[in-house]
């Protein structure tokens, strides 16, 4: 009976004490001495209202916004410098943020500390602007921001004053190579410098032509900045390719536009005409307006609508032209030799403005300022004849692993039978790949050999 009392008391003393730390709490409690709830923290914003800081520059603390939220919604300012306030990038901590040089041109995410809160905090930190002068050449060049530390000189896109060719670009009064490295550390004005060069009629109508097609893009720009490369081709093209099925593939005429540069300048209409484009060092003819046609269908990125405003179109026509030949084997070969790349309806002048339209495409879209008269300036400035096929094979086989004549003549007869563009376009010349195999595999072999070999 002892033992029981003994027991009964222990249990009546550990309860005595439960309830004793539970009203302590330990010193946690949430409620003070009148049991009222006591706010808690739940959250911190960090905003920086300065704007953008220039490279090279410290933040202005005065802009760095510090909120504190508590649980029931109540808001309380937080001084940047308060004490526990700490700043962190990338993992280190920022020891006197008010005095942190930015030097490096970024949208840069700072953690901010405070008792057990964090939150990011953007800063956007910019760089300079690098202009280019023409200094009596014509052209554009874009301006390029947000430039700090070393900066590569790029190559000169204007055009020269007649008579003259570009010597280098100079910086604050010194003159450096294109592919030379300077440093920006402000904004910068960089000046072409120009020296004697007398030039061929060529070239200086090969340069004027440049000059006129940028004029054309910047007047497309002045219109209405959206679409305004596409409405270019779309001017020059619509004056031959005007069809139904051209203005559902590569976009109608807008006839606002035409009256735009009549009124604006006329001096560049005659590109909707012209027929021959010549570049300098080289006999090539180009039907200019047929390249620009397919430069408009390779610009929409569907290969079946370029396929057709090519080479496949192109090749399907000389298909129909020959169509009546009894020739076959060899004698075909040598017969189809005759005519294509020849004054056919794939003659030399078709050839070259379906390649160069992809080749131009190609160097158009790895562009940061895009301007098709630069991509021409740039193509036709160093093509050679080899490095024209090589480039256009490459953009036609791309992905595909092939290695002989006929592998690669199987595959581009695939590409076309499964293009419904070009079966609708065989149907309307009376010819199919089923009933004229033999030319079909004729006429691309040639043409594959004429790009490979």
């Amino acid at each position: 009976m002892k033992k029981l009392k003994k027991i009964v008391c222990l249990l009546l003393i550990m309860a005595s004490m439960f309830v004793l730390f539970a009203c302590f709490d330990n010193g946690n409690s949430n409620q003070d001495d009148d049991g009222d709830n006591i706010p808690q923290l739940v959250s911190l914003t960090a905003v920086y209202t300065g704007g953008n800081i220039v490279v090279g520059n410290k933040i202005n603390g005065a802009k760095i916004e510090l909120t504190l939220t508590y649980d029931n919604e109540n808001t309380q300012v937080l001084s940047p410098l308060a004490s526990g306030v700490s700043y962190w990038y990338q993992g280190q901590q920022i020891q006197d943020p008010v005095n942190y040089v930015f030097n490096v041109v970024c949208e840069m995410t700072i953690e901010v500390r405070y008792q057990s809160l964090s939150a990011n905090m953007t800063v956007n930190v910019v760089g300079y602007t690098v202009t280019f002068r023409a200094n009596g050449g014509t052209g554009t060049m874009f301006a390029v921001e947000n430039i700090y530390g070393n900066y590569t000189l790029p190559e000169n896109e204007f055009t020269a004053p007649q008579g003259m060719k570009f010597r280098c670009w100079a910086v604050s009064g010194q003159e450096k190579q294109v592919g030379e490295t300077v440093v920006i550390n402000a904004n910068t004005n960089i000046d072409a410098v120009w020296e004697d060069y007398p030039q061929t009629q060529e070239e200086i109508d090969f340069l004027q032509f440049i000059n006129d097609y940028q004029k054309l893009e910047n007047l497309s720009k002045e219109y209405n900045s959206s679409g305004y490369q596409k409405r270019v081709l779309v001017y020059i093209r619509s004056s031959k390719y005007s069809s139904t099925q051209w203005n559902m593939l590569g976009g109608s005429l807008d006839s606002n536009f035409v009256t735009y540069v009549h009124e604006h300048d006329s001096s560049v209409e005659y590109l909707r005409t012209k027929e021959i484009l010549t570049y300098p060092n080289s006999t090539n003819q180009i039907d200019f307006v047929h390249m620009i046609a397919t430069l408009n269908l390779v610009m929409t990125g569907d290969n079946n609508s370029a396929d057709l405003g090519g080479w496949g179109g192109d090749l399907c026509q000389l298909v129909s032209d020959l169509k009546t030949t009894d020739k076959t084997g060899a004698e075909l070969k040598d017969f189809v030799l005759t005519k294509f790349n020849q004054n056919s309806s794939f003659g030399a002048q078709d050839v070259v403005a379906d390649l160069d339209a992809v080749n131009i495409y190609n160097i158009y879209k790895n562009q940061s300022e895009k301007s098709f008269a630069k991509a021409m300036k740039d193509y036709y400035r160093n093509i050679t004849e080899s490095a024209r096929k090589t480039s256009f094979a490459e953009y036609l086989f791309q992905g595909q692993n092939l290695s002989t004549t006929q592998q690669k003549v199987d595959y581009l007869l695939s590409r076309l039978s499964n293009n419904f563009y070009i079966v609708y376009l065989n149907s309307t010349y009376g010819i199919s790949f089923e009933n004229n195999e033999e030319l079909f595999n004729t006429c691309l072999t040639v043409f594959v050999e004429y790009l490979c070999n």
